[in-house]
């Protein structure tokens, strides 16, 4: 133990050397109570009461109160004000986040319909690519009827013109048989 503290002679923790009770166990020390030597504290004197004295204490204790009061509301009004703005943030927070929910929704709801975009125009070009594929058959197709239509239209050619060769010599034939006919006659 150091020289300042001793042991409590009732509980055994240690306490000043000096001191009249126990902080531990709040029992007073007998040996110290009887010859502690009493201590005055000096006391404030008593202050006549004059009607100046009397009347300056009254200002300063309105003048404190009404500080006070001051101090108070402009406290209030700063705590209210902070939780206006505590509060417009939080709002402000809300609307963000539900811009932000909403924009992730329309993000997503935009990328479906891109989706679906892209789809058809493949559908769209694939499409494209049969009936362009059919035009070219087509084309092929008409070329071959045109060719055969020429094809038909010389042979028809070919065939009048065969047509008039023998009429025109069925015609002689004729003739020459009615010339014999007649000659016969």
């Amino acid at each position: 133990m150091s020289p300042r503290t001793k042991a409590c002679p009732l509980c055994g923790e240690k306490i000043h050397r000096l001191a009249i009770r126990c902080k531990h166990c709040k029992s007073t020390l007998p040996e110290l109570a009887d010859s502690a030597p009493e201590l005055e504290v000096p006391r404030a004197e008593a202050v006549p009461e004059e009607a100046g004295h009397r009347a300056s204490g009254a200002k300063y204790s309105w003048l404190a109160i009404t500080l006070a009061i001051l101090l108070c509301g402009a406290s209030g009004y700063f705590f209210w004000s902070m939780r206006t703005e505590l509060n417009a943030a939080e709002e402000a927070l809300s609307a963000q986040t539900a811009l932000r929910i909403s924009g992730e929704a329309l993000a997503e709801r935009k990328a479906e319909e891109l989706d679906v975009l892209r789809g058809s125009q493949t559908k769209h070009e694939s499409a494209r690519a049969e009936a362009d594929a059919s035009s070219r058959e087509a084309e092929e197709a008409r070329g071959k009827a045109e060719r055969s239509a020429n094809a038909a239209k010389a042979a028809l050619a070919e065939a009048e013109a065969g047509l008039k060769e023998e009429r025109i010599t069925l015609q002689r034939q004729e003739r020459e048989l009615q010339q014999l006919l007649d000659s016969i006659k």
